[in-house]
């Protein structure tokens, strides 16, 4: 649990920081409604990850749950979620496995699945990348900015 919290929190300021310098992502997060929040959670009592969209930007909120997100992700057990966040396996062939469950509107959910490949480009170093998605993205900045950002905000 202890590593899929620190993934949770690196995944959540790694979007933030992402959406700040990657003009794709800006692009995808224009679209979403003005107050609009994501959830990820590890069920049945696993960690969280909460991001919201405030003024036009995304912001990592923590790990305490949106009382109505507009947006749910629900791995189905933590077996099934690290996997995932430890890059072994891609959200679309985890998607295909069943280990998650999307509660919201599918067209954000392929939005936020577009920024998450984005920022695994940034996050995951390239021979993981080649592994889980079908094509590489190219950068727009060095993962060494992303990652600066990720970690001093």
């Amino acid at each position: 649990m202890a590593a899929a919290r620190l993934v949770f929190w690196f995944l959540g300021r790694g979007v933030q920081a992402a959406a700040k310098h990657d003009s794709r992502i800006r692009q995808e997060v224009a679209e979403w409604s003005p107050d609009c929040s994501i959830m990820l959670k590890i069920n049945p009592r696993g960690p969280v990850m909460t991001v919201h969209k405030l003024a036009g930007e995304i912001k990592y909120m923590g790990s305490s749950p949106p009382q109505d997100p507009e947006l749910a992700i629900y791995f189905k057990n933590i077996e099934g979620a690290i996997p995932v966040l430890t890059g072994q396996k891609g959200l679309a062939q985890a998607y295909a496995e069943h280990r998650f469950t999307l509660k919201g509107d599918i067209g954000l959910g392929m939005s936020v699945v577009r920024c998450m490949y984005l920022l695994e480009t940034y996050l995951f170093p390239k021979f993981i990348t080649r592994k889980i998605l079908k094509r590489v993205p190219q950068k727009e900045v060095s993962s060494l900015k992303i990652y600066l950002a990720t970690l001093f905000g």
